[in-house]
């Protein structure tokens, strides 16, 4: 199984010092500046975390590279209208195929694509590293593998509407190999896994079916690739041929399978010319795999030595017992693949969670209502008025406007702007 090299960080990036001064305090309160350093000391976490990443820290980095993405969002919407380049803060980031090209780009759309790069690469990581002797470790690899798949996939649709030019290893062609590799690499750990549960001949034919053209979807775009000298293409050469490895051993790991369906339905010579094709390719897997890992040249050697034992009986059988005439491999129908692929796809369950990436509110603001001075009517001297005419005023005629009231009138009523809605991030 195969995993990515993660980007890395090229140079400290002190958002709060740069950046901080220019929030509008007035709109976002002090809360704004708050996310603002929280997004700066969180970035120095994925700095150190991308340069050490290990297989015991994998999985926490896997954590701050999602609260990194989440603070990063916060801050960027604070920033609008606020030029990164004037404000002296830009991210460079290397490139993960090669090393001595890199992007340096003053855009927040760029510091979030290569977080998720890194992101895909880390959930490669541990995927590779997951025990698949076990039924627990081939569950969790396969669904590691699918999510590096997921965010290859969030990353390839961001990257066609991004205005920049970034590093190499950004190119839609690489993300898009990266994906169907993460899933081939997911469908294999479903085959092992139905493999280890002694499923029937029959499904197995087809999962290895599947396995067959994912791998050989994967070897197609990656000689393409390096035929024309892109990123992914300058892999080393004993990582591209793990994938030509698999290609060939699916290729006749599926035609295996498919002769045990023709042994059930007595095809004897059937079974015989589809043994020898899968043999012959196990054989150029093993072939090839000559200078691998003792570890993983295993799995080749199996494979290889079942379809010989399996052919070699399956000859005997039908000289001695069957004599059925061996037709052209070339002739016979294309193994049959399941109805739906098992793999697809994923996300990590921050990206699907409706109040994950959600706006920060500003402040509310109070409107200014305009008063109109109200008329006041003059009264004569108290000292001009009798104690009898306090006590009993006379009565006014239809002429003489009404006494005026003393109290004060009620504060004109206004409501304050509403909260602005919570927007999500699909």
């Amino acid at each position: 199984m195969l995993a990515f090299r993660t980007k890395r960080m090229l140079q400290t990036v002190f958002i709060d010092k740069q950046l901080g001064p220019k929030v509008d305090t007035a709109k976002w309160g002090p809360e704004g500046r708050e996310i603002v350093q929280q997004t700066d000391g969180m970035r120095q976490r994925v700095k150190a975390g991308l340069e050490k990443m290990s297989e015991t820290g994998a999985e926490e980095l896997k954590e701050v590279l999602v609260k990194y993405l989440i603070l990063l969002f916060k801050t960027a919407f604070m920033s609008r209208g606020i030029s990164l380049t004037e404000a002296e803060l830009g991210f460079k980031w290397s490139d993960a195929f090669e090393t001595e090209k890199f992007g340096h780009v003053d855009d927040w759309t760029f510091e979030r694509a290569s977080v998720l790069f890194s992101l895909a690469a880390t959930y490669a990581f541990t995927a590779t590293h997951r025990d698949r002797a076990t039924a627990e470790g081939i569950k969790d690899a396969a669904a590691d593998f699918q999510k590096a798949a997921g965010v290859l996939g969030l990353l390839h649709g961001e990257m066609r509407e991004a205005p920049w030019k970034g590093s190499p290893d950004l190119s839609l062609d690489t993300l898009d190999t990266l994906r169907k590799l993460m899933l081939a690499q997911a469908m294999k750990c479903f085959y092992e896994k139905a493999r280890d549960e002694n499923k029937s001949a029959s499904l197995m034919a087809k999962m290895a079916a599947d396995c067959a053209a994912l791998y050989q979807d994967v070897s197609s775009c990656m000689a393409q690739a390096k035929a024309a000298g892109r990123p992914i293409g300058a892999m080393p050469k004993d990582w591209l041929d793990v994938v030509e490895w698999n290609r060939l051993l699916f290729d006749g790991v599926q035609q295996y399978y498919l002769s045990a369906v023709h042994l059930e339905k007595f095809e004897y010579g059937i079974q015989l010319s589809r043994l020898t094709y899968a043999t012959n390719k196990c054989g150029e897997a093993v072939n090839a795999t000559v200078n691998a890992n003792p570890l993983m040249r295993k799995q080749f050697l199996d494979a290889y030595e079942l379809c010989r034992s399996t052919h070699e009986r399956a000859k005997k059988d039908n000289d001695l017992l069957y004599n059925e005439s061996v037709p052209n491999f070339a002739m016979l129908p294309k193994p049959e693949r399941l109805p739906k692929l098992l793999v697809k796809p994923t996300l990590p369950d921050a990206f699907t969670d409706p109040t994950t990436f959600v706006e920060p509110q500003s402040l509310p603001t109070t409107p200014v209502v305009s008063r109109e001075p109200t008329p006041v009517a003059v009264l004569p001297p108290v000292a001009a008025m009798s104690a009898a005419s306090l006590e009993d005023p006379p009565p006014t005629s239809n002429k003489d406007p009404p006494p005026p009231s003393f109290k004060d009138p009620p504060p004109p009523s206004f409501e304050e702007d509403e909260a602005p809605a919570v927007c999500v991030l699909t």
